[in-house]
């Protein structure tokens, strides 16, 4: 048995993004389902801007120490048998395809200080020292038939998980379904909200981004958190999980240009989970501490609990050479400061407007905002420099070292 999401707007009418986004999806080719890797040793950033809090606890960032119990969140315990049904994802994939850039891997260097505009102190668009990291969305670009293509997938993946029990899929594409779920409404709601420079200050209905009720799913009203924490951080406990949801801004874990499937899951997870831990947003150096994302701590009760020993073992499985040397000084952990600009090419600023200069050939002129502009600038930058360091290319081929007892075909526990 398939099931189809409506594939009525497939061809994402009007996202046109002009010689900017051409010029940056050449430079940012890989073959989406392979992992980038490199052993070019990297620099270690001294001064990016982080604070040390170095007893800070779990609950003061706001974050229950456990899970609890689990209450009405109990009726998506999956199940052992197991059911024989696709979902279809295919429209996904197509507009996944068409939003999403991909930035490659961390240079671990801090982005430089913006210059202000001419006439004028002001500097617009992204200035964190983080904004080079991470797959942008091209939310700048949407219109709205695009807007209202992502609500529609929405609510079609809501309408799947009432039509069928999700918990009766096999155990890989019930997590898939979930990670679908969460970042089509991360998407479609900071879309609908657009211009939005910092996504967790969205209100619905009262109710912060994270934790405003956006489905009901048998039953259940679930928030973004909801489906994270009480959903799969409760009933997976494999570390990795945390890396397929994109929270919509700078901090986040990589949104991917594909879909996730049960089939993909592994290879995927992996591969966002490198790019995590190796980057500045993942893991870095302080002066009393190691800093870390402040997701991690969100993940803690259902994959750490055995904080923080769990947490080092997770990110010595994934840390490349500079990495592990900051994880080898032993500091307490600490949490770096939270990255909530909307990630995207603007930071959130007001839509960009994309108009032919030269009408004899438009796909080869066209007009940006500065903000656009500049940091499409700022990433081919960043493309040639990983070029240079034989870190990224049109073909990227990768030898896995395999990891101790891990069948890439078993499911994600």
């Amino acid at each position: 048995m398939i099931l189809d999401l409506p594939s009525a707007r497939r061809a994402l009418a009007g996202l046109a993004l002009g010689a900017s986004f051409i010029a940056l999806a050449a430079c940012a080719s890989t073959e989406p389902e392979r992992e980038i890797s490199s052993d070019v040793p990297v620099g270690q950033v001294e001064d990016a801007g982080y604070e040390d809090n170095p007893a800070i606890e779990v609950s003061e960032l706001g974050y229950p120490a456990t899970l609890g119990e689990a209450g009405e969140f109990a009726v998506f315990e999956p199940k052992a048998d197991g059911r024989a049904v696709a979902i279809d994802y295919g429209i996904i994939d197509d507009a996944l395809d068409l939003i999403v850039l991909n930035t490659g891997p961390s240079l671990r260097t801090a982005a430089p200080s913006r210059t202000p505009q001419a006439g004028t102190r002001l500097v617009s668009g992204h200035k964190s020292k983080v904004r080079l990291e991470g797959n942008k969305v091209f939310f700048s670009q949407f219109d709205r038939p695009t807007t209202q293509s992502f609500r529609e997938y929405a609510d079609s993946l809501i309408a799947i998980g009432n039509q069928i029990d999700i918990t009766s899929l096999p155990r890989n594409d019930q997590l898939a379904y979930w990670f679908n779920l969460h970042n089509i409404l991360v998407i479609a709601t900071i879309a609908e909200q657009y211009p939005e420079s910092r996504p967790r200050t969205i209100k619905i209905a009262g109710q912060p981004f994270h934790d405003a009720k956006m489905a009901t799913i048998q039953g259940v009203d679930l928030s973004l958190s909801d489906i994270r924490r009480n959903i799969v951080y409760r009933y997976w406990s494999d570390p990795r999980v945390m890396y397929g949801f994109f929270h919509g801004d700078l901090a986040s874990p990589n949104i991917r240009d594909r879909a996730w499937r049960g089939d993909n899951l592994d290879r995927g997870l992996n591969s966002n989970a490198r790019e995590f831990v190796n980057s500045l947003r993942g893991v870095s150096e302080g002066r009393q501490n190691t800093l870390i994302s402040p997701l991690f701590y969100e993940a803690q009760p259902g994959l750490f609990p055995d904080w923080p020993s769990d947490l080092r073992q997770h990110l010595r499985q994934f840390a490349k050479e500079d990495v592990e040397l900051i994880l080898l000084k032993n500091k307490p952990v600490g949490p770096r400061q939270y990255e909530d600009r909307t990630a995207d090419l603007v930071g959130g600023a007001p839509k960009s407007q994309l108009s032919p200069v030269d009408t004899a050939d438009p796909a080869r002129n066209y007009s940006t905002s500065p903000e656009f502009a500049e940091m499409a600038r700022e990433m081919q930058q960043k493309f040639e420099t990983l070029r240079k360091e034989g870190q990224l290319s049109t073909r990227v081929i990768i030898i896995d070292q395999p990891t101790e007892d891990r069948d890439p075909d078993a499911p994600i526990e």
